[in-house]
């Protein structure tokens, strides 16, 4: 309640989230379980389409400075 009353959300996007929450709460966990697992997989599979191979190429190379890798101008 604290977010309708402080203006974080409007009255229609609380009851909205109230309903979404209570429908999911209420919803058999074997249910919840395969519908989770399906919109992941799903994500997933879109993520590592052909359309993202430069994030595939990005992810292959060391990331900050506690990675593996030395930086090349570590001695400076």
């Amino acid at each position: 309640m604290a977010f309708l009353r402080d203006g974080f959300t409007t009255p229609w996007q609380f009851i909205r989230n109230t309903f979404i929450r209570a429908a999911y709460r209420m919803m058999p966990t074997a249910v919840r379980k395969h519908a989770y697992h399906s919109i992941v997989s799903r994500r997933n599979s879109e993520l590592s389409g052909a359309g993202n191979t430069a994030h595939a190429q990005e992810e292959t190379q060391p990331r900050g400075r506690h990675s593996a890798a030395a930086p090349q101008n570590a001695a400076e």
